[in-house]
């Protein structure tokens, strides 16, 4: 940040609360850092999922089309993250919120919450399927 900003900003600290100020740390994240982060958070993400595929896969290997679990909790997870993404993009655009990083925490506990409750149900399914095995899936 620009040294005539922070003394912008202290004087208008001073004049706003009546005491002196001492700035004692002074950082600033600029668009090349953001892009940095962006881009390893989606790395983690797309490597997390991956792993996540492989583990829903081999813990439902006994359940027939076992790539198929993983695979729809992918697309759970992708999903429950589009739809906070598109309410923090209409927050943003009529109330102005920015992304920082603690949006950036709030996303990825979304994640895990989402592919958590996603294999909890999957695995109600398997148990059910097993103890109701010679019952027709839909019962209509």
């Amino acid at each position: 940040m620009d040294t005539t900003l922070e003394t912008q900003i202290v004087a208008e600290m001073e004049k706003q609360f009546g005491s002196s100020i001492e700035v004692q740390r002074f950082d600033s994240v600029g668009p090349a850092i953001g892009k940095e982060v962006t881009a390893r958070a989606s790395d983690a993400v797309g490597l997390a999922a991956l792993g996540i595929l492989a583990y829903i896969t081999y813990a439902f290997r006994g359940v027939p089309h076992a790539f198929r679990f993983g695979a729809s909790a992918i697309i759970a997870m992708l999903h429950d993250v589009a739809v906070v993404i598109g309410v923090e993009a209409i927050l943003g655009h009529f109330f102005h919120w920015e992304v920082d990083a603690l949006f950036l925490t709030a996303l990825l506990t979304v994640i895990g919450f989402s592919v958590h409750d996603t294999i909890v149900v999957f695995d109600r399914i398997r148990e059910n399927s097993q103890i109701y095995r010679r019952l027709p899936l839909r019962p209509w």
